[in-house]
């Protein structure tokens, strides 16, 4: 009689266990861009003079982002300025469009975009506004912050003088000339090995053109200088834009990207700039002091970068004379409604 044998083998329980184990699906999150928008300008203008407008984009996210397109939407009857803009914006009808940028996490880009307004525009007494949006990359996780509207107002412009002149004075006829600048920082509050920026901004308030214009910063001790825009010259902590060129009510915009030594000590950031034209013996100048060094600090808080409008220094103030500031007017309207800050850590 054939007997049969049973058998098992810890292969076969093996490969039948692992039949009766339900499949698992694992999913790995998506993140997606995280961009930002503030948008400053003048609180005022008057026709026959250039406005110039700053757009800071922040990538307050946590992966770096190409290709960002901002597109800035210009007021009726202004007209594209490029030669005082930002090199990445070119003009397309009415829409300024700024792309070809990249950024990193928690890096930052400033956009200038400037407009001449026609002699011939009525818009004494109305509020304007100016709006700029991040088209690119559309699949940004918080859209509410990416755009921005800047109201601002048209004021009556002043009459031209046209007065007799002389051989001894044949320069006055062309009115005061006169100079302003002011200087803001990134952030708030920075430690050791970080990096931030510096943002000077110089106005043109007077009635000459001006050809000689040289805007010096002398950094801190406690930082190092590591580039400079719009062909600043660095030596030592000593930042230099030589022979500068602004016509009467044009302002021009340059950024210092610095870091803080290793062995910085807690501190307030002192930093002083100043504007010069040896032509006309004017000087304007502005001292800094919104940034602290924080040893303990293990994260620092970027902010908006508001330019501050001093009041301008004329011919025939003291070379040297302390500006004061005031605030500039930013006001956020449409569906988005007011402006909120995000705090956002690097």
């Amino acid at each position: 009689m054939l007997k049969l044998k049973k058998t098992f083998s810890w292969g076969s329980m093996t490969a039948i266990a692992l039949l009766l184990i339900p499949a698992v699906t694992w999913a790995c999150p998506v993140t997606k861009p995280d961009l930002q928008l503030v948008k400053t300008g003048p609180s005022s203008v008057v026709p026959g003079s250039t406005a110039v407008f700053s757009i800071v984009v922040s990538n307050v996210g946590s992966t770096n982002v190409s290709n960002v397109t901002v597109k800035d939407f210009a007021p009726t009857g202004f007209v594209f300025n490029a030669a005082s803009s930002s090199p990445e914006c070119t003009a397309s009808g009415s829409t300024v469009i700024c792309t070809g940028f990249s950024l990193a996490k928690n890096d930052i880009k400033q956009l200038s975009v400037a407009f001449d307004i026609p002699a011939t525009l009525a818009c004494t007494g109305q509020t304007l506004v100016n709006r700029a949006i991040i088209t690119l990359p559309a699949t940004d996780s918080t859209p509410f912050n990416n755009q921005q509207q800047f109201a601002f107002q048209c004021g009556q412009p002043q009459p031209s003088a046209t007065p007799t002149p002389t051989p001894e004075d044949k320069d006055e006829d062309k009115g005061e000339a006169s100079l302003a600048i002011s200087k803001d920082p990134d952030h708030s509050k920075t430690r050791p090995e970080h990096t931030f920026k510096y943002l000077i901004t110089v106005w043109n308030d007077g009635n000459q053109d001006l050809h000689d214009v040289k805007v010096t910063d002398s950094l801190p001790d406690a930082v190092t200088p590591i580039e400079a825009s719009n062909g600043g010259s660095i030596s030592g902590n000593t930042v230099t834009w030589p022979n500068l060129a602004l016509d009467s009510g044009e302002k021009k915009t340059m950024t210092i990207t610095v870091k803080v030594k290793t062995n910085a000590k807690d501190q307030t950031l002192v930093n002083s700039v100043t504007a010069k034209s040896d032509d006309h013996d004017i000087e304007a100048s502005d001292t800094d002091n919104d940034i602290k060094i924080e040893r303990g600090a293990d994260k620092v808080t970027p902010v908006a970068i508001t330019p501050r409008q001093p009041q301008p220094v004329p011919v025939s103030a003291q070379a040297g004379l302390g500006l004061g500031a005031f605030s500039t007017l930013a006001l956020s309207l449409g569906g988005f409604g007011a402006y909120r800050a995000r705090k956002h850590w690097q």
